[in-house]
């Protein structure tokens, strides 16, 4: 999947009358930081922010944001969207450097369903970890780290220490014996789901704040 590429206008004004102003405007408020950087206030129209929301999922895709001379590379660290409407409310920029390694969570792409006997026979995928936290340089961001289930054995676990790692690719957990995912019968499956659909975290709110704090912490 090739690079996004959206522009931003520069905010110079910050707080709750100026934030709504934007969003009456149909633009989302955001900021741009990283480590020893100033944190840059932007706003980027509503339509751009739904396509980085929709490539958020992997938090791996990497955005080229044009802000007036400038151009970073950077990627979607936190979106926040409206308790109600859930309509985009802030986001979130990390600006990259090539040169830095940095931590990212890199998602699980399973491969191999359509070839598996086990799961022919009505077994499922049970999955335990949905992404694995990585180190890895800025320019070498892998899009997912692949499974491939075609010959697992129902009941079997794939553990960490079974998955194929891209090269360049550091694994932050160690523990090499935790469990991926494993081909379950239907039973364990829906236990499973109950357990997922208990366990979901919704993002709540919008940090009219977040950019100060933000460009706080950058400096």
């Amino acid at each position: 999947m090739g690079n996004l590429s959206i522009k931003a206008n520069l905010r110079e004004k910050l707080g709750t009358g100026p934030t709504r102003a934007v969003r009456r405007l149909g633009q989302v408020p955001g900021i741009v930081y990283s480590k020893g950087m100033e944190g840059v206030t932007v706003a980027i129209d509503a339509k751009d922010a739904s396509l980085v929301c929709n490539r958020f999922d992997s938090m791996t895709n990497v955005v080229e944001l044009k802000v007036e001379d400038k151009i970073y590379k950077v990627l979607a660290r936190q979106i926040s969207l409206h308790p109600v409407t859930d309509s985009i409310e802030h986001i979130d920029f990390f600006a990259l450097d090539g040169s830095n390694e940095i931590s990212v969570d890199v998602p699980i792409r399973i491969l191999g369903r359509e070839k598996s006997v086990e799961i022919k026979r009505g077994g499922v995928v049970n999955v335990a970890k949905r992404s694995l936290r990585c180190r890895v340089n800025a320019d070498n961001i892998p899009e997912a780290i692949n499974v491939d289930v075609s010959e697992i054995i129902m009941g079997t676990p794939v553990t960490l220490g079974d998955i194929s790692i891209p090269s360049g690719v550091n694994l932050v957990d160690k523990d090499l014996k935790q469990t991926i995912l494993k081909i379950t019968g239907k039973r364990s499956m829906a236990a499973s789901d109950a357990e997922e659909e208990g366990g979901e975290e919704t993002a709540e709110g919008a940090e009219e704040n977040k950019e100060e704090n933000a460009a706080a912490e950058s400096k």
